[in-house]
């Protein structure tokens, strides 16, 4: 009995001290309800705090965030660079003093007091009323500490060449590569350390982690080149009524890639306006095998009769296929399919597998697959392996580094005696003369209906690969066209047929790369950026503000003046006139064409000459 009166104690006790703890929460609970209002201030300050952090204030441009690398091409030209400009955030209800306000952001962006004047007072939330502006644009904002005004910094990626070779160098997105090379080197191009180890391609001297500071990249794009091969490339397509096409310019002894054209291509800098480009391409896609199967034929037989085996028949007197024809995995295929992958490429260059099934239903090769074993075979016999990154630059270090000799040499490898590759260099291709000069060539056409997966498509292709110089080949060639309509204006009739005006571009376009001197790249420093592609950056970055009506039929009869601007506020006043802008020289405005108050009613472009301070 004694042991049960106990545990009734316990339990009255544990129960008074529910009711205790229940009646001080409820006391607290009044409590806090009494702060209410003062918790809420308090949310408030610290959600402004995190907004001011986020955005940047006006007195303190700290935060500017480390741009992305820039990317060159052999001869160290601008092929995606980085800008930071700044954007202007105003919050009305924590605006001091309005009056100098208004009058720093009119000197800012340009605009007219009045119409900011009114805008600050249409607007009672947080808004951007000025973005893309330069560094000496918000200086007096960021000196004058005004309450209410924020700056936040930026960067803006910009492809100088626009649609030159954007297949190949491809695009970013906050920040982020996402084709070509600038997702394929993304990590390296970011702010950010980076383990050397995650790029063996590269020789970095001992050193395990960089990228403290931004990395620039080098890439065996010879841009000269590359415009040479796009324009050839746009001409023929356009002859032959053809929607797509794919030229492709390798090193026969580095497998360096020296050009990569596509047609349809896109603009890198408005990548979102051809959303679809990347679904339809020909770099993707495995080549019908009998566009490439009589070189596969002649190789074998090279291979079979040996180092000392007598030259091949003709064409005109030989067997058909050389008795060859029905072997199911010849040498030629074998090797371009089995080869070892090569280093990271973009998307774009990516091998297929051996058993990628090509449009006919048939095992067949990609076009960079045809065109590094075709190198192979006339290189002498040794394999190489196509690559973009000729060298990397470290700012942290204020060094260049070059591509590792040992990788190098892994991905050089033999697939022929020196003997053998000799009679591959002299048979394998045909030999032939334009303009003066010998090159080595291989043409073909296919044109048949396929079906695949129960739908049935018309396939017409045009295949060239040719190489130069014709005694010892050092760049290769490959060019596709494709008609991917059932009956186009143009199309061949036969399969051999109207593949004659691809042999002929083909041999204009083989002869422009014999005579063409490539870049070198070995031990080359990235210059200063370039002012002109800053200056080109500018106009396509430039805000119309859109000024009211009554503003710009004021102004827009004659010039302003724009002597002693900087090229932005130039190019700010200009806006509303409509006017091509032509720009020379670097710096600020010190002339102009018209002169001001001339009238602008029969004039459409305007001259601007810029000289750097002295």
């Amino acid at each position: 009995m004694a042991r049960v009166s106990h545990r009734k104690s316990r339990g009255k006790r544990r129960c008074y001290g529910v009711i205790f703890c229940v009646f001080l929460l409820a006391a607290a609970g009044t409590g806090l309800c009494r702060l209410y209002p003062s918790l809420l201030d308090i949310g408030r300050n610290f959600r402004l705090a995190a907004d001011k952090t986020a955005n940047g204030s006006a007195d303190s441009t700290s935060a500017e965030p480390v741009l992305r690398g820039t990317v060159y091409d052999r001869g160290l030209q601008e092929l995606a660079v980085s800008y930071l400009l700044y954007s202007v955030r105003v919050r009305p209800r924590e605006i001091v003093d309005p009056d100098a306000v208004v009058q720093a952001l009119s000197e800012a962006t340009g605009r007219d007091p009045e119409e900011l004047e009114n805008a600050l007072g249409r607007q009672r939330s947080s808004f951007v009323i000025a973005d893309n502006l330069e560094r000496e644009e918000i200086e007096p904002l960021v000196q004058g500490e005004l309450a209410g005004v924020y700056v936040q910094p930026e960067e803006q990626r910009f492809y100088p060449e626009h649609e030159t070779a954007s297949a190949l160098v491809g695009y970013t997105s906050d920040g982020i590569g996402l084709a070509g090379v600038e997702g394929a080197y993304d990590m390296f191009l970011q702010h950010g350390e980076f383990r050397t180890s995650s790029l063996p391609e590269i020789d970095f001297e001992g050193q395990g982690i960089l990228g403290r500071m931004p990395v620039d990249i080098i890439l065996t794009l010879d841009l000269g080149l590359q415009k040479k091969v796009e324009k050839k490339l746009e001409k023929y397509l356009a002859d032959q009524d053809m929607t797509r096409g794919l030229a492709i310019v390798l090193d026969a002894k580095s497998g360096a890639v020296l050009a990569w054209a596509e047609t349809p291509g896109y603009n890198p800098n408005y990548y979102w306006r051809e959303a679809s480009w990347s679904e339809n391409r020909l770099a993707s896609e495995a080549l019908v095998p009998e566009l490439y199967r009589d070189l596969a034929i002649r190789a074998e037989a090279i291979r079979e009769s040996g180092e000392t085996g007598a030259p091949l028949l003709p064409v005109t007197i030989a067997a058909p296929g050389l008795g060859l024809e029905e072997r199911p995995q010849m040498w030629f295929a074998r090797l371009a399919g089995t080869a070892a992958a090569p280093t990271p490429l973009p998307d774009s260059m990516v091998q297929p597998d051996q058993n990628v099934v090509g449009p006919a239903g048939n095992e067949g090769l990609s076009p960079l697959q045809l065109a590094r074993v075709t190198a192979a075979m006339v290189n002498g016999g040794r394999m190489i392996s196509p690559h973009v990154l000729a060298s990397v630059y470290d700012h942290s270090q204020g060094k260049l580094y070059g591509r590792s000799q040992g990788t190098e040499g892994a991905q050089r490898y033999r697939i022929a005696s020196p003997a053998l590759g000799i009679r591959l260099k002299r048979e394998l291709l045909v030999r032939k003369v334009g303009a003066g000069r010998e090159y080595l060539s291989h043409a073909a056409s296919v044109s048949r209906i396929v079906r695949a997966g129960g739908r049935a498509r018309f396939v017409m292709r045009n295949l060239f690969v040719g190489a130069v110089p014709a005694r010892a080949p050092s760049k290769v060639l490959l060019m596709v066209g494709s008609w991917d309509t059932f009956a186009p204006r143009r199309a061949a009739r036969r399969d051999d047929a109207g593949v004659t005006a691809l042999v002929d571009a083909g041999a204009e376009l083989l002869v422009q790369l014999d005579q063409h001197k490539i870049a070198t790249v070995a031990g080359r420093v990235p210059p200063d950026r370039d002012q002109a592609n800053y200056n080109q950056f500018l106009i396509s970055r430039r805000v119309d503000f859109r000024a009211p009506e009554r503003l710009a039929s004021r102004k827009a009869a004659v010039m302003p003046e724009l002597t002693g601007l900087s090229l932005r506020k130039g190019l700010q006043r200009l806006n509303p006139y409509h006017l091509t802008v032509r720009i020379k020289g670097s710096g600020r405005i010190v002339d102009q064409e018209p002169a001001p108050g001339e009238l602008l009613r029969e004039r459409d472009e305007c001259v601007l000459k810029l000289a750097s301070r002295i």
